[in-house]
């Protein structure tokens, strides 16, 4: 029985990954794609409008989201000071 179920859980479908839905990209407001890289913050995807707005939302996420893990900047917020 144990080699059955344990081939049953190989077989499984892993986790489904977080799905960005986003506009705009937190750390500077421009617009985003499908194309555009995404980055997982406190479990949820985001994508960011390039390669260095997703190292800085990913090295800093408190910067850029507010504690309910919505964008700064979705709020029609000051966008956070590019460093």
């Amino acid at each position: 029985m144990l080699p059955w179920m344990l081939a049953l859980a190989c077989l499984a479908a892993p986790p489904a990954a977080p799905v960005a839905e986003n506009p705009a990209c937190p750390g500077c407001g421009s617009a985003v794609s499908e194309k555009s890289p995404t980055v997982v913050v406190k479990g949820k995807a985001y994508r960011a409008c390039c390669k260095h707005c997703a190292a800085m939302i990913a090295k800093d996420p408190d910067k850029y989201f507010e504690k309910d893990g919505t964008p700064k900047n979705a709020k029609g917020g000051k966008q956070p000071a590019k460093p």
